[in-house]
């Protein structure tokens, strides 16, 4: 079994999903896995990203953003989860390293986050904190995270908003420690078509 499943889960975002995949397989870090779940896109997405040695899975049906991480997450088999948005992408080729450190000193942590940078047609630097009691009044932590599978369980499918901000407070709930790397590992695109998968 790998350690870590990166997994992707992408409807139409062909223009971008390249890039994602290359900073992936950029990392220094080697022990994940790869799989893309194509939630019924129409843009070519497959043959797109033919070349990479990845799982691919396609829906035959758009079944939408929560639905479609599970389906992800069904086929994936590592220890440790890392959902990347198919429009996003890893800052540095260390970046999964650094996520993997973290979770690696302290086996109560269920979820490792970071800072962010934002690129596209927003340019700045967030720096996300330390979790704060208002966790539980809005989310600001990135849904590009590092979980352990026992302690993320999986996506409520009832739900169309809140999706990471549900799993993140399940998390907390359940008692496990957030990790935070002070650093921004993950680069998150600011586009017009943004829908947050």
């Amino acid at each position: 079994m790998v350690k870590v499943s990166v997994l992707v889960a992408s409807h139409n975002y062909g223009k971008y999903i390249e890039e994602c995949l290359d900073s992936i397989y950029g990392q220094s870090y080697t022990d994940y896995e790869v799989i893309v779940y194509d939630d019924a896109s129409t843009d070519g997405t497959k043959e797109l990203i033919a070349r990479y040695p990845l799982k691919y899975v396609r829906g035959e049906k758009q079944v939408g953003q929560s639905k479609a991480k599970n389906k992800a997450l069904e086929a994936s088999s590592g220890e440790y989860v890392f959902f990347l948005d198919a429009d996003n992408k890893f800052t540095y080729t260390t970046s999964l390293a650094m996520f993997v450190e973290k979770m690696e000193s302290d086996k109560k942590i269920g979820f490792v986050y970071s800072d962010r940078k934002f690129f596209g047609t927003r340019s700045e630097y967030y720096r996300t904190g330390d979790v704060a009691p208002n966790i539980w009044h809005f989310n600001y932590i990135d849904g590009n995270i590092l979980s352990r599978r026992k302690a993320f369980g999986e996506y409520d499918e009832k739900l169309v908003k809140l999706t990471d901000w549900d799993r993140i407070l399940h998390m907390l709930k359940e008692k496990w420690l957030p990790g935070y790397v002070p650093s921004p590992l993950i680069m998150y695109r600011f586009h017009d078509d943004k829908i947050g998968r």
